[in-house]
């Protein structure tokens, strides 16, 4: 039952016994139970992910080697306040072209430092 993550109070209603006679006589099952349930879950895992099963693969890479859907920008750009105005307008229209920048923002972004 330990395998399955039932816990020890509960394991210990079901058969009758105290926690104390649980761990004194069962002390082996204890430690491997969950040892034990994983290594059979890993093993159908494996046998899957071998045998075919594009999800279960997909897990594999994901979990067993770090793979990952993600994806990476990097944006390098000078300071804002370092920038010219027709710098700030090139960096706004950018977002545009991507269709990340909401266009009150990025106008308003786009103005030169000082004027109101």
């Amino acid at each position: 039952m330990v395998g399955f993550g039932i816990p020890q109070a509960d394991i210990c209603a079901v058969i009758g016994i105290a926690k104390g006679t649980l761990e004194k006589h069962f002390r082996a099952e204890i430690d491997q139970g969950a040892a034990k349930a994983n290594a059979k879950v890993v093993e159908s895992l494996y046998n899957q992910a071998t045998g075919g099963n594009v999800t279960a693969a997909i897990w594999w890479t994901k979990a067993r080697m770090q793979w990952s859907e993600k994806i990476v920008k990097e944006i390098h750009v000078k300071p804002v306040e370092d920038m010219t105005h027709e710098e700030l307008v090139a960096f706004c229209a950018e977002d545009f072209d991507e269709g990340t920048a909401d266009p009150d923002s990025a106008l308003s972004r786009a103005k030169p430092l000082g004027n109101a």
